[in-house]
């Protein structure tokens, strides 16, 4: 997660100078982002059915790709890009399930909010708790895994970040 956040930090920061500077026209600090968002997505829900990531880790890697997102990007209209995008895939790959809708929502008021959530560390922590949580509780009822399995992996996560 630490080289994706790198990644994303410089295509907001490094990209729309770059482009301005070759070709004396702006474009948005948020375009690169969900471009490059979309494309890691795609890429994880295209390697995951060929088993060539563990499901686990594509799906920590995709709800944190989003996570990440919701409280960086300013542009709603690109955030919804980058959640309906995620939507198709997971509705393609976990079944037709409204389950899987259910972290996309949250996910989308966490952007809605995304001011309020990083003014405060305690409201930070306690939103990625929330999130987390629904998405890891709605990843176990859609794939049908294990919920002591699950558990452990949620465990393991958490205690890497703090």
């Amino acid at each position: 997660m630490a080289g994706l956040i790198s990644v994303l930090d410089a295509l907001e920061d490094v990209f729309p100078r770059f482009y301005a500077r070759m070709t004396t026209r702006t474009v948005a600090p948020e375009l690169p982002v969900t471009v490059s968002a979309v494309a890691i997505i795609g890429c994880l829900r295209w390697l995951t059915p060929l088993n060539e990531i563990d499901t686990w880790i594509g799906d920590a890697a995709l709800f944190g790709t989003l996570l990440y997102n919701s409280t960086r990007l300013q542009s709603r209209q690109m955030y919804a890009v980058i959640l309906v995008v995620t939507g198709a895939l997971n509705w393609t790959l976990w079944g037709t399930s409204l389950l899987t809708l259910i972290p996309l929502v949250v996910l989308l008021v966490v952007n809605y909010f995304n001011g309020w959530f990083n003014e405060r560390a305690w409201r930070f922590v306690l939103m990625t708790v929330v999130v987390g949580g629904v998405t890891w509780t709605t990843a176990t009822l859609v794939n049908q895994w294990d919920t002591q399995d699950a558990a452990s992996w949620v465990l393991l996560s958490c205690s890497r970040c703090w």
